[in-house]
């Protein structure tokens, strides 16, 4: 939400805060059973990761004119370039082969490909707020694949993530039906760099 309108000056609006304040709220209810000083060093790279990744949805919000997935083929060329080496360190079955090869082309290559096309048609915090979804949606397909329950604080905390999520998307859509003929693209949202996005 900041880098977005840093970067790119797309102010968040209220409704993004209340938002992004119920989805923290509702990941830390989700994940707070597993936090501890013990992963410190996992934690921090955790959190590395996820400025990282927000870097990446910016850049790709910035490519809106142009082709968002330009940023993702650059990434993967590079992030390949750097885990060649330990490809060849591996023994590899057949299974090992495609799984890998499934996650590349399904898990990973289509959602990016969705996730281009939507990029170009909602402002970054919403696309990330969305973005949400997954951390909190992967306990069920275990628990259909493998039958292992969350917990009580997990199920309470994916259902307030996603209702935020869901109340966002209802609040957006009805914002835009009031008002068809307001274009919200990032290109007519005046930014002043000395400006306060908490105003």
């Amino acid at each position: 939400m900041l880098l977005g309108y840093w970067i790119l000056g797309e102010r968040p609006r209220r409704a993004d805060w209340a938002a992004t304040t119920a989805i923290l709220a509702g990941l830390l209810l989700f994940f707070g059973e597993g936090l501890s000083l013990q992963g410190l060093v996992g934690n921090l790279a955790a959190i590395a990761s996820g400025v990282a990744f927000a870097l990446m949805m910016v850049c790709m919000r910035a490519e809106k004119d142009g082709d968002p997935a330009e940023v993702v083929r650059l990434g993967s060329l590079v992030s390949a370039a750097i885990g060649a080496p330990w490809v060849f360190l591996e023994s590899w079955t057949l299974a090992d082969a495609g799984v890998i090869l499934y996650l590349g082309l399904f898990q990973i290559s289509l959602s990016f490909i969705l996730y281009a096309h939507a990029i170009r048609r909602v402002r970054a915090v919403e696309s990330v707020l969305a973005l949400t979804l997954e951390p909190v949606l992967n306990p069920i397909w275990v628990l259909l694949v493998l039958g292992e329950r969350p917990g009580a604080m997990a199920v309470l905390g994916g259902t307030v993530v996603i209702g935020a999520v869901l109340g966002r998307a209802l609040f957006g859509a009805l914002a835009a039906a009031r008002a068809p003929g307001l274009d919200i693209d990032a290109s007519t949202v005046s930014h002043d760099p000395g400006s306060n996005p908490f105003k």
